[in-house]
């Protein structure tokens, strides 16, 4: 893939990814997690950040999705579109404010690519409202039917970035850090 259309994905997939803030202008405001824009008003994340609102401890009032520009949105009132799918650690979530509709966002692969051993990923994540989004670079390790596992360094509040390959296709939804690196579930294996 050509630089200057490797800078213009990039930058795109950068304005569609969101950091997830959890207990929003409270004193225990934290950023949980990623996400990223899977059409107007869905942003696909990982399912594992959202059990304190599921189970009531976390209102959905307080949970806020900012983007690189500091717009942000609240979850809708029907908020919780998808939610573990086969056992998978995947949720899609409403917002109240259809960002994809100006943005854009991040499309599932027509045909997905084959996954191997050693192939580039990139991961998109914005943990943090101290700095931007960030790219992170590595190799895929190990495939398995529902989950890669790759080289690519994350930071705590990463899980449901957007893992791609080299020509920027979405291959995974990055869920956090095991014994052998870090792991994403394989948009295929969603049925996406």
């Amino acid at each position: 893939m050509p630089v200057p259309a490797v800078a213009t994905a990039l930058r795109e997939a950068a304005s569609r990814v969101c950091r997830i803030v959890f207990d929003r202008g409270t004193r225990r405001e934290r950023t949980g997690a990623c996400g990223f824009l899977v059409a107007g008003d869905l942003v696909m994340t990982s399912a594992h950040v959202w059990p304190s609102v599921l189970a009531g401890t976390t209102s959905r009032e307080s949970v806020a999705l900012v983007f690189e520009d500091g717009a942000s949105t609240s979850l809708h009132t029907d908020w919780l579109a998808v939610h573990s799918p086969r056992g998978l650690d995947v949720a899609v979530v409403r917002i109240a404010s259809p960002h994809g509709v100006s943005r854009g966002w991040i499309t599932f692969p027509q045909h997905p690519p084959v996954l191997a051993a050693e192939m580039i990923v990139a991961v998109v994540q914005f943990p943090s409202r101290l700095a931007p989004p960030s790219l992170s670079l590595g190799a895929v390790r190990r495939v398995e039917a529902d989950r890669i596992v790759y080289s690519a360094p994350t930071v705590r509040g990463s899980s449901g970035a957007p893992v791609f390959d080299a020509a920027m296709r979405l291959i995974a939804v990055h869920r956090g850090g095991g014994n052998e690196g870090n792991e994403g579930v394989v948009v295929r294996a969603v049925g996406c």
